[in-house]
C-alpha cells in the first residue's frame, strides 16, 4: 500500500523539479536580456512554458526566482573552477614552494578560467546576468561576489603576492590580479568585437588554446624574475 501511495508523490516531485528547472533556464534568458526590472512574470512563465502561478509557488515571486538564477550562475562558475582552486589550496600549504611551482599554479588557474569563460556555452547566458549586476548591482550581487568572484580573485592574488614577495591584500597586488584575469575576461565581455576582429562566428577549441598560450606567454614575461632569488 505504501508503494502505491509513493508513486503519485514521486511523479509530483519530478514535475516540480522540471518546472523549477524550466523557470531557471527561462530566467537566465529573460533576466539577461531585459534585466530584473524589465522582466515580467508573464515573460518568464511564457518562456518557460508554465503556468504564471508557478513562479510564486516555487520561488515566492520574481525576486526569489532571480536570486535562484544568480545562485545557479555562481554555482556553475564555482563548479568549473573548483579543481584549480583545490589544487592551489593543497599546494600552497607548503611554504617552501619555488618560483616555478608558484608560476605553474598561476598558469593552471588562468588556463582553467579561460576554458570555463571562453570555451563553454553556458557562460554566454551567465555573462549577461553578471554584466548587468556589475553595471547596476542588486542585492543578489553579493552572491556573485562572495563566490565565485572572490574565490578566483583571492587565489590569483595570493599567487601573485607570493611570486612578488608581497602580501596578497596589497592594493597593487590586487590590481595586478585583476589585470591578469582581465586579459581573459575581455574575450567574454567584448566577445562580438573579438570574433569580428578574428574573422570568425564563434570561439572553438583552437581559439581557446591560442588565448591560453598567449596568456601563458605574457604571464611568464611578467614574472620572469624571482624577487627571492629562487628557481
Amino acid at each position: 500500500m505504501s508503494k502505491t501511495n509513493d508513486r503519485p508523490k514521486a511523479r509530483t516531485d519530478t514535475r516540480g523539479e522540471e518546472t523549477r528547472r524550466r523557470l531557471i533556464e527561462a530566467g537566465l534568458d529573460v533576466f539577461g536580456l531585459y534585466s530584473f526590472e524589465g522582466a515580467t512574470t508573464r515573460m518568464l512563465a511564457d518562456r518557460a512554458g508554465v503556468n504564471l502561478a508557478a513562479i510564486p509557488y516555487y520561488f515566492d515571486g520574481k525576486e526569489g526566482l532571480y536570486r535562484v538564477v544568480v545562485e545557479h550562475v555562481a554555482a556553475g562558475i564555482g563548479e568549473r573552477m573548483l579543481p584549480a582552486v583545490e589544487r592551489i589550496d593543497a599546494v600552497l600549504a607548503n611554504d617552501e614552494l619555488s618560483h616555478g611551482q608558484l608560476l605553474d599554479l598561476l598558469h593552471g588557474l588562468l588556463e582553467r578560467f579561460a576554458a570555463m569563460l571562453i570555451g563553454s556555452k553556458e557562460p554566454e547566458k551567465w555573462a549577461r546576468i553578471i554584466i548587468r549586476e556589475q553595471m547596476q548591482p542588486t542585492e543578489a550581487f553579493d552572491i556573485l561576489y562572495r563566490s565565485p568572484m572572490r574565490l578566483i580573485l583571492d587565489r590569483c592574488a595570493v599567487l601573485v603576492g607570493r611570486l612578488l614577495g608581497r602580501p596578497a591584500d596589497d592594493p597593487d597586488i590586487l590590481i595586478r590580479a585583476f589585470t591578469l584575469l582581465g586579459q581573459i575576461l575581455v574575450f567574454r565581455m567584448a566577445r562580438e568585437a573579438a570574433l569580428r576582429t578574428l574573422g570568425c562566428h564563434q570561439f572553438d577549441d583552437s581559439h581557446v588554446a591560442a588565448i591560453q598560450a598567449v596568456v601563458r606567454e605574457q604571464t611568464e614575461r611578467l614574472f620572469a624574475s624571482d624577487p627571492g632569488g629562487g628557481s
